[in-house]
């Protein structure tokens, strides 16, 4: 008789159903039916072919196919393991390795079983790892190749790279150094065995220094106003800020009425303004000051004034004179003086089409205070100049924000606060200097400021609830010795795939970090945030950690978490949204877990191995916890559970 040949296939939603029925451990009749026939080999309607191999390392698959009469529903198959803590195999028959042992793989249909075949599992020790081209200097923006082996071959492990400083990023899925700033520190690269961290190899990189003897010279052309002078730095290297007063050398204030400052630009043309840090530092530069006379005609604009009756004034509203036609790539600015005093504040300016059309718009170093929704939704702001001198102390609520096209800006180091969404929305800023003074960030300060890649706080000393909420591209977060407080309601939600490092300072009394980049209370006992996007497929836990915060490892794309015994607490879905996640381990340690551990993982990839026995969970185990959330028909979204599970054969 004429036999089908059946390999990977795509099976209908009634096989796939399958997945979300209650799992099944290996003392369970998994492998036995109800009713059907078992066949010959000789004489069968449904026989598995004879696989490739056998024996599998743990971690290993093995693709299964099978041989069916044209009579049996191809699409109604199902594949079942004697014991799927050893090998785990799925309704399209691929077998993963899982542990030490030997299980029965067999394929049914309504009538007929299949003959079993064996497959042996076993763990082959990691005996050493060598890296085979140890740099030892590397350049700014070098990007260095690691040729390495973890022997024996058959321990099937990959490896997993750390770095101790920013300055040299890893990628372990590529296996790369690159150095992406100069830090005169001898860098230690530590490269470990990556699914059990058994063993592994370190050693020092120094990137290499800029040459003190190469200097360039910085000039400055300020028209009439206050000279400033020149400035010699180290060729390559970065600049924070330019000081400079341009109104300091004269004395009748009146004379400089309604002028605005722009800041400096590259160009006599004042097309491209400086932004901070000034990284372009490799040849002899010469900074043009923009000034514009609100007073001489054809500026279409002007201001109202008030007088606060200190001897200052503050801005009330904006006159327009500008045509419709006109209104393209406008600057704007708010002079330092008017009629010789100080302007020191000014009124939320409402948008319309002139506003909309500003591309920069400058403060002066006279301003004081900013008001709540200032500057927000202005369609095309490219450019917002704060001078450095400024004496601002605080961004307040929707102060700077949704501003589209915002893509840098400099706060001056005499901020102390950036209140809650002062910088929301600001989503192609993609550089920001925070200042020295800054103490407080409240909610939501950065949310959707999708662009920004690092933050870098230098004194911050208390970060609020969903301050950084929302940044996709967020990789790099210092928090200095000062900070005491990180707000109890997750700061980073949404904001955790892509972190590469956070680096928190050693003198810091309530928070740590590790060279696998992640974020810690201070002696390491709450796992707070896991740095998931520096590559890898298995998590490196320390066992000091007695606790797994909140969406710990919120949208990793990790594959295998190996939670040690030291853990006793998983606080509300630590591996929340993790497309990846095929297999975590819960050891007999853990005696409180709340609700949806494994909130939004893939339900028919996941399999959860746990020490406890199912009639045995302890009762702070929320009675939802391997379940998926906010789902109608919880009994289809429990994830695959294997229960009595002994931690040495988790090996993956």
């Amino acid at each position: 008789m004429k036999k089908k040949i059946l390999g990977l296939m795509a099976f209908s939603l009634a096989a796939l159903a399958s997945c979300g029925s209650e799992p099944v451990d290996s003392n369970s009749s998994q492998a036995g039916h109800s009713s059907g026939t078992s066949l010959s080999d000789g004489d069968s309607k449904l026989v598995i072919n004879n696989p490739s191999k056998d024996k599998l390392a743990v971690g290993e698959t093995l693709q299964l196919s099978v041989q069916a009469d044209p009579d049996i529903d191809v699409l109604l198959l199902k594949w079942v393991s004697s014991d799927p803590s050893v090998a785990f195999v799925d309704d399209e028959g691929l077998v993963k390795a899982a542990s030490k042992g030997t299980a029965l793989i067999t394929v049914s249909s309504d009538e007929f079983i299949s003959q079993p075949i064996s497959i042996n599992v076993d763990v082959t020790p990691v005996t050493s790892l060598i890296v085979q081209n140890e740099p030892s200097l590397i350049g700014v923006g070098e990007t260095i190749r690691l040729e390495t082996s973890v022997l024996p071959t058959e321990a099937n492990q990959g490896v997993e790279i750390t770095s101790s400083s920013q300055a040299i990023e890893v990628n372990s899925s590529e296996k790369t150094l690159k150095a992406i700033k100069h830090t005169d520190e001898e860098v230690t690269i530590k490269v470990f065995a990556s699914k059990d961290f058994s063993k592994h190899e370190e050693f020092k990189v120094k990137v290499k220094p800029l040459n003190e003897t190469e200097k360039i010279r910085i000039s400055f052309e300020t028209g009439s106003y206050a000279p400033k002078e020149s400035l010699e730095v180290t060729k390559g290297s970065s600049l924070e800020s330019i000081s400079y007063d341009p109104f300091s050398n004269i004395e009748d204030k009146n004379s400089v009425s309604d002028v605005v400052f722009f800041g400096f630009y590259f160009d006599e043309k004042f097309v491209t303004p400086v932004t901070f840090p000034l990284t372009s530092t490799y040849s002899d530069l010469t900074l043009y000051a923009k000034f514009v006379d609100l007073k001489a005609s054809g500026n279409g604009y002007d201001w109202n004034y008030e007088d606060n009756g200190d001897g200052s004034v503050k801005v009330s509203s904006l006159n327009t004179y500008s045509s419709t036609s006109v209104l393209t790539n406008l600057s704007v600015g708010i002079p330092a003086y008017h009629e010789g005093k100080e302007v020191t504040s000014f009124k939320k300016i409402t948008t319309n089409d002139f506003v909309n059309s500003i591309t920069s718009f400058a403060l002066p170093n006279t301003i004081k205070t900013l008001p709540a929704n200032g500057i927000q939704y202005w369609k095309n702001l490219e450019y917002l100049y704060i001078p450095s001198d400024t004496p601002l102390a605080s961004i307040p609520e929707y102060g700077i924000s949704s501003l589209s096209k915002l893509k840098s800006l400099f706060l001056p180091d005499t901020i102390t606060e950036i209140s809650k969404y002062a910088l929301n929305g600001n989503k192609s800023l993609a550089n920001i200097h925070l200042p020295r003074s800054l103490e407080t960030v409240g909610e939501y300060a950065f949310g959707q400021c999708e662009s920004l890649e690092e933050l870098d706080f230098k004194s911050v000393k208390t970060i609020d609830q969903f301050a950084f909420c929302d940044m996709a591209k967020l990789k790099y977060v210092n928090l200095p010795e000062n900070l005491e407080k990180l707000s109890g309601v997750f700061p980073f939600q949404k904001s955790t795939e892509n972190i590469i490092r956070f680096t928190v300072s050693p003198n810091n009394k309530f928070y740590s970090s590790d060279d696998f980049g992640s974020l810690y209370n201070k002696d390491k006992t709450m796992l707070i945030v896991y740095a998931n996007g520096k590559g890898g497929t298995n998590a490196y836990i320390p066992n000091t950690v007695q606790t797994i915060y909140d969406q710990a490892f919120g949208y990793s794309e990790l594959e295998v978490i190996k939670i040690p015994s030291s853990v006793t607490t998983l606080e509300y879905a630590p591996f929340y949204n993790m497309p990846n996640l095929k297999a975590v381990f819960v050891p007999k340690s853990v005696v409180k877990i709340k609700y949806n551990a494994f909130s939004l993982c893939d339900f028919e990839k996941l399999v959860v191995y746990t020490e406890w026995d199912e009639n045995q969970l302890p009762s702070d185990w929320s009675s939802t916890w391997n379940y998926n959330s906010n789902n109608d028909q919880m009994e289809k979204t429990k994830f695959n559970t294997i229960y009595g599970f002994d931690s040495s054969r988790f090996v993956f």
